[in-house]
């Protein structure tokens, strides 16, 4: 994640402001790298809700879990999610959500 961060950061120096396609592209590289720590294995857009999926090795289910929001379902394999409730800017909560599942200690309100 810091690779992503200090990345980010020389692109801003040289270029200045980045523009909001590249910073989604470094938040999904960020969402990617946080997604191996913590067992999950897709993050997908289905029926108007983000579908988090975790590993059959590593289900939800038995997890020590985050404080989650009223309307997120977690169930053995995916957490579920109403893409309209996060928002214009939805990756920034859902890469805190995959943070914490991971066992990042910072916590982000998530919607």
């Amino acid at each position: 994640l810091q690779d992503a961060d200090e990345l980010a950061q020389e692109t801003e120096d040289r270029l200045g402001d980045l523009p909001e396609p590249l910073m989604n592209l470094i938040r999904l590289v960020r969402i990617r790298i946080a997604s191996r720590d913590a067992g999950i294995t897709s993050i997908r857009l289905e029926d108007g809700e983000v579908v988090i999926t975790s590993s059959e090795t590593r289900p939800f289910a038995g997890r020590l879990m985050p404080k989650l929001p009223p309307g997120v379902r977690v169930g053995r394999t995916q957490i579920r999610l109403a893409r309209g409730q996060l928002g214009d800017s939805w990756l920034v909560p859902i890469e805190a959500l995959v943070r914490l599942l991971g066992g990042a200690p910072e916590a982000v309100a998530v919607g």
